[in-house]
C-alpha cells in the first residue's frame, strides 16, 4: 500500500480509538458523541477519496500509456463532487474487462450503500443539516472504506503483476 494512504489510515484508526474511548468515559454527553461522529464522517469521506485517487494516480504514473487516462480520472471521475462507489467500480472494471469479475464475491451493494451514506452525510453536515450518525455507524463505514481501498489497490497492482508501493 502507498505510504501516504497507510499513514492517513493509521491516523484515522487512532482517531476512532480515541473517539470510542472518549465516548465510554463521557457516555451521557450525546452532543459530544454526535459531533465526534460528524467529524469522523468528514475525515473518513476525505480519506476514501484521497486514497482511491492516490492509488489510481500512482498506477497511471507507472504506465506511460495510461497518463492521459489518469489525468481524466483525477480531474473528472474522481472529483469530490462526483466520487461514488459506482464511479470507482466502473473505472476499475474497465481496466479488467478481459480478466473477469473485478470484485469477486464482495457484496458491492453493501459497499456502495456505505460510501453513498458517507458522502450524503458529509454533505448534510457541511451544509448545516442534521445527521443521525453515531460513532458505531462510522466504525462500520470505516471498515467498508478500508475494504474498498484494499480492493482498488489489489486490482491496480494485479493488472501488470507488479506491486506499485512507495
Amino acid at each position: 500500500m502507498h505510504q501516504a494512504v497507510v499513514e492517513r489510515q493509521e491516523k484515522l484508526s487512532d482517531l476512532f480509538r480515541e473517539a470510542k474511548s472518549l465516548q465510554k468515559r463521557n457516555g451521557k454527553d450525546h452532543e459530544l458523541s454526535k459531533q465526534l461522529a460528524w467529524y469522523l464522517c468528514i475525515r473518513t469521506s476525505g480519506f476514501v477519496e484521497f486514497s482511491v485517487q492516490t492509488i489510481l494516480d500512482r498506477f497511471y504514473e507507472s504506465c506511460d500509456n495510461h497518463k492521459p487516462l489518469g489525468f481524466f480520472v483525477a480531474n473528472h471521475l474522481l472529483h469530490h463532487r462526483r466520487f461514488s462507489m459506482n464511479h470507482v467500480s466502473q473505472l476499475v472494471q474497465s481496466f479488467k474487462k478481459t480478466h473477469g469479475n473485478v470484485w469477486g464475491d464482495v457484496d458491492l451493494s453493501q459497499l456502495e450503500s456505505a460510501i453513498g451514506t458517507l458522502q450524503l452525510n458529509r454533505n448534510h453536515i457541511a451544509h448545516g443539516r442534521d445527521s443521525e450518525l453515531t460513532i458505531e455507524d462510522m466504525s462500520t463505514y470505516f471498515e467498508h472504506v478500508k475494504q474498498l481501498i484494499q480492493m482498488v489497490f489489489k486490482e491496480c497492482n494485479s493488472l501488470d503483476g507488479a506491486v506499485h508501493s512507495e
